[in-house]
């Protein structure tokens, strides 16, 4: 090969090689952007989750209050309960009482 020829394929090959350079730096670029937006994207969902999370813990705490109040209202009804047996066991007692002394 003569040497205009080998010039040639040089600078041929450093263009190519230019191109190349080129074509890398773009997808390096966009690969930059994607990983920004894919960063930007995973703090929002974070985010969304942990406000998720704060909110089923907000939910869980009135569930507990929830089962409280009704434990409470058990007792009372309960309560209402025995004193309505008390008050037939009562009133049975009257009237049993009632008839006997006629």
């Amino acid at each position: 090969m003569d040497k205009i020829t080998l010039v040639k394929m040089l600078l041929a090959s450093q263009e190519e090689n230019r191109k190349l350079h080129d074509k890398l730096d773009k997808i390096s670029e966009e690969a930059k952007e994607r990983e920004a937006k894919a960063e930007a994207r995973n703090e929002e969902l974070m985010n969304a989750n942990r406000r998720q999370f704060e909110y089923q813990i907000k939910l869980m705490d009135q569930l507990t209050e929830m089962q409280r109040q009704l434990n409470k209202t058990n007792d009372q009804y309960a309560d209402l309960l025995v004193e309505l047996k008390q008050q037939k066991n009562l009133n049975k007692q009257a009237r049993k009482g009632k008839y006997d002394n006629k």
